[in-house]
């Protein structure tokens, strides 16, 4: 996906609409795998799909690519994945998360404008919940900090 242009990609789903609700799920499912290796890539192509999907709005799209209910489902996956008991794990999913947040502050087209403040408190809720459930709530503490941060930017401006 790395080397997929998003006008290339907007182009794919013209024709394979079906395409986004196929491939995320199963990258998803790949962070459940028992090799590490695998899971750290499904966390990489994660992120440069969340990066496409979001991009890919073009004049005859009236909507994203990715709606509420799929970002929902990836934002709780991630959650639980970020208890996960390898460090480095842990930081490939956050790193996702952070994509997916930071998208909500530098992509200007307009589903992200008026999705993004119910993403942002969608991702709030699962990372106030997942701290009364994980091992260690580093990262939960971590995101709900860059949230602020990029909150607080977002006000200033």
């Amino acid at each position: 996906l790395d080397q997929i242009s998003p006008d290339t990609f907007n182009d794919i789903l013209e024709t394979e609409t079906r395409i986004v609700e196929t491939l995320y799920p199963r990258l998803l499912g790949l962070l459940d795998d028992s090799h590490n290796p695998v899971r750290m890539a499904s966390c990489k192509t994660l992120s440069q799909f969340l990066t496409l999907a979001h991009s890919c709005i073009g004049s005859s799209k009236k909507e994203c690519c990715l709606g509420m209910s799929s970002l929902n489902d990836i934002t709780s996956t991630l959650m639980v994945q970020l208890d996960d008991p390898d460090a480095e794990i842990q930081h490939c999913v956050f790193q996702v998360l952070m994509v997916l947040l930071n998208l909500q502050y530098t992509n200007a087209n307009d589903c992200l404008r008026q999705n993004g403040t119910e993403i942002v408190e969608m991702m709030k809720r699962h990372a106030t919940m997942a701290l009364n459930s994980h091992r260690d709530g580093h990262y939960c503490h971590l995101l709900l900090e860059k949230i602020q941060s990029c909150e607080h930017s977002k006000s200033l401006s």
